[in-house]
């Protein structure tokens, strides 16, 4: 694998250090006992989703709010499905500009504690549209400055999970890796987190070597390197859109290669919203799974989520059909990504979909 190697100039700053917890953290609650029944239906369908995907591969399941919201009070029932399910990781799509809240601060503390104690890893999905505020005509040129400025969206990052962190004495709660959405292209007027004053956004015309396209990915790359240094030994992943392997082959993208992340990242999502074409999943999956040889860093996101309405968003997921179908389509999959070293599973997005046709 050819590796490249981006080269930029840091003013040497000291690191933000995790401290040991203090006395004053509120331990966890302890495993509910009366759990709801999970049924004779409900458990063969796991059992043949886990025999299937699981055993020789490390798949992952993304946790929105509504199963949070869902769990609030049983989170030990929502690790024991995932379980059942044959789930080694999960991402929890949990707001870290709230957990200053005694009650949110709890709830964190007791999902993360359900999944470790059940064998579970736990990373904290953010999404990294916080990433791209700035404004400085030197922007690309130095990706420290942010660690001085307090009010910038990556500094607060860091400082509540070294808050979060501190405030615990239970290793069981406390966050031992992140989860960053990578979607530079979401850097644009058309949506409502597009960051006044920006110096770039991303067009269909913005493509091509030192454009607007390519700055955007170069400058999140170097500060999600910069991210995950300051992270120390916490683990990170990223999710990367399937389109960006294509455009660097293409020449329209320098950087964004899957190569490119596993850089400095511990492993890589790579996202495909063909809905559940089979034979579209097959080609942009290869596309980023063939170049890559270093075994078990690379998973595949299958998009499934539940959408109670009929919408053209239905169609980009793989929870449109029954359970039956969901696993002849995965199964037919990982058939074919097993010839790639990099594979190492599946991601679900969501479990919600998930949960839905587990049931239905």
């Amino acid at each position: 694998m050819r590796v490249i190697k981006i080269a930029f100039n840091l003013v040497a700053v000291s690191s933000i250090t995790l401290l040991l917890a203090s006395c004053g953290s509120t331990p966890p609650e302890p495993p509910q006992t009366n759990l709801p029944e999970v049924t004779q239906k409900i458990r063969e369908r796991a059992d043949k989703f886990q025999k299937m995907l699981a055993p020789n591969y490390a798949n992952s399941m993304i946790i929105d709010s509504s199963t949070i919201d869902s769990y609030r009070k049983i989170p030990y029932t929502l690790a024991q499905r995932l379980v059942l399910l044959g789930i080694k990781y999960v991402h929890i799509r949990f707001d870290l500009d709230i957990v200053d809240s005694k009650q949110k601060t709890k709830e964190l503390k007791t999902l993360l504690a359900a999944m470790k104690n059940n064998g579970i890893t736990p990373n904290i999905l953010v999404s990294d549209k916080r990433f791209y505020t700035y404004k400085s005509k030197d922007w690309d040129k130095t990706p420290k400055y942010w660690l001085y400025d307090n009010r910038h969206p990556m500094k607060k990052l860091l400082d509540a999970i070294g808050k979060f962190n501190t405030d615990n004495f239970d290793p069981s709660t406390k966050i031992d890796g992140i989860t960053v959405i990578f979607s530079p292209d979401y850097v644009n007027k058309r949506q409502t987190s597009y960051p006044t004053g920006a110096l770039y956004e991303w067009t269909d015309q913005g493509y091509g070597k030192g454009n607007d396209n390519d700055k955007l990915v170069q400058t999140g790359i170097l500060n999600l390197w910069e991210l995950k240094k300051r992270l120390h030994n916490m683990r990170m992943v990223v999710v990367v859109p399937d389109f960006l392997e294509r455009k660097v082959k293409a020449g329209q993208l320098s950087f964004g290669k899957t190569s490119d992340f596993l850089q400095f990242c511990d492993d890589v999502i790579i996202e495909i919203f063909v809905g559940s074409s089979l034979s579209k999943t097959r080609s942009y999956a290869a596309a980023s799974l063939k170049p890559v040889k270093t075994a078990g860093r690379v998973s595949i996101a299958l998009r499934t989520v539940f959408i109670p309405y009929q919408s053209p968003l239905t169609l980009k997921s793989f929870v449109d059909s029954d359970w039956t179908t969901l696993l002849r389509k995965t199964g037919s999959l990982q058939k074919s990504f097993k010839q790639y070293k990099a594979f190492m599973g599946f991601t679900f997005d969501n479990y919600y979909g998930i949960e839905r046709l587990l049931e239905k």
